[in-house]
């Protein structure tokens, strides 16, 4: 059966948001004079709770903070250290391969829809995408439930076994 589609991950695959997420994250702990623990780190990176988990670590660690009032700050870093970042090395080689081929492109994240838009709008992406499938709106990964939805979008018919 020949290849049909593509479907991508969204955060370190096709940009590098996850190394501007902890730098704000480490910026942020060590400007409350503590540390990121990043065991911690690696076990919410690229879930739905990575916020909530680190906004609660640094509560625990530093007395009389308010997470609702850092959030703003936190979100403007993150943006700030990904403002001159494009996509990754050989991604647009790859897209552009595959729209040469003519093979439908979608995206499978465990990130919000509105972080996965937001970005693909900033890197001029979005409209070489047809399925953008995220986290908020079906079991993330490891389920298969984003990659599922993505291929159903692009209307490729999943093979016995896939769901």
């Amino acid at each position: 059966m020949a290849t049909r589609a593509l479907i991508f991950d969204f955060d370190g695959t096709l940009a590098d948001t996850e190394a501007a997420v902890l730098r704000s994250w480490q910026e942020m702990f060590a400007g409350h004079g503590v540390e990121l623990p990043l065991d911690v780190w690696h076990t919410v990176i690229g879930t739905q709770n990575t916020a909530a988990t680190m906004f609660k670590l640094l509560a625990e660690q530093v007395e009389d903070i308010d997470p609702e009032t850092l959030r703003p700050a936190m979100r403007e870093r993150v943006h700030e250290l990904l403002a001159e970042d494009g996509p990754r090395e050989g991604v647009l080689d790859y897209l552009n391969e595959a729209a040469r081929r003519g093979l439908a492109l979608g995206v499978a994240s465990s990130s919000s829809a509105t972080w996965v838009q937001g970005q693909l709008d900033r890197l001029g992406l979005a409209a070489r995408f047809t399925a953008v499938e995220t986290g908020d709106r079906h079991k993330p990964k490891p389920d298969p439930d984003t990659y599922l939805a993505a291929l159903r979008t692009l209307g490729v018919r999943v093979c016995s076994g896939f769901g």
